[in-house]
Order: structure tokens, then C-alpha cells, then sequence
């Protein structure tokens, strides 16, 4: 019995070890870019008032890509940015 309860704590200890080091990895520390340039507008649908932002680099090539970014309810576009480690801004 206590073989079994021994290997339950373990197995249930490595997972949140290994949740504990996703969880820094996903949420980098990495500082956001300081070549470029932060902007927000806003535009109105159906009479709702919709805000959103976007990073525009110095150095924007010829036809660049363009990447949306949806953050679900109750978020943010700062949390989005801090949790992919501001990632899709260097992208």
C-alpha cells in the first residue's frame, strides 16, 4: 500500500513540475521589441465601439504578412503579448 501511495505522489508531482515549467516557458520573460512602433485605433460595428492594437516594426519589409490576433473573453491584447513572450510581435 504504501508502494502505491508513493508512485501516486510521484506521478502526480512530476506533472505539476512539468505544468509549473510550461507554464514559465509559455509566459517568456522576453522584453517587448523597442524598434517599432505600438498603435491603437478603434472603429465602430453595429453601433459597439471596438478597440484594437498593433506593432509596426522600423524595419517592415516589402509585402510583409499580416497576423491576427483574437484574445478570448475576460483577456486582453497586454496579456496575449506577455503570455506568447511578445513572440508574434518579432514575427
Amino acid at each position: 500500500m504504501l508502494k502505491k501511495t508513493f508512485i501516486v505522489i510521484s506521478v502526480i508531482l512530476a506533472v505539476l513540475i512539468g505544468l509549473y515549467v510550461d507554464f514559465f516557458k509559455f509566459f517568456s520573460l522576453q522584453p517587448a521589441p523597442r524598434d517599432g512602433e505600438y498603435k491603437n485605433h478603434s472603429l465602430s460595428v453595429d453601433t459597439i465601439e471596438r478597440n484594437f492594437n498593433y506593432y509596426l516594426p522600423d524595419n517592415l519589409q516589402t509585402d510583409p504578412a499580416l497576423v491576427f490576433i483574437f484574445h478570448g473573453s475576460n483577456r486582453n491584447s497586454i496579456d496575449i503579448k506577455k503570455q506568447t513572450g511578445y513572440q508574434l510581435d518579432y514575427l
